[in-house]
């Protein structure tokens, strides 16, 4: 559980309680560069980081339509 003077408890949504506290425990991590290289160059890590991410989902989404476009019923 988290402690601290400004720490705040976990929340759920019904996924798996292991899954949601990585999943909240991961979105701090780019700003963690932040605090460990300072806030210039922290900032740039940040956004490369968050833009991996969204590049990433990107990717997943283009090929995943992509495979479902290919799908014809005798590949099935």
């Amino acid at each position: 559980m988290p402690t601290g003077p400004f720490a705040l408890g976990f929340s759920y949504c019904g996924f798996n309680r292991p899954i949601e506290q990585l999943y909240q425990r991961t979105t701090v991590l780019p700003f963690l560069a932040m605090a460990l290289v300072g806030p210039f160059f922290g900032s740039f890590i940040s956004v490369a980081w968050w833009l991996a991410a969204i590049g990433s989902a990107i990717g997943f989404v283009w090929f995943l339509v992509r495979a479902i476009a290919s799908v014809t019923i005798e590949k099935l």
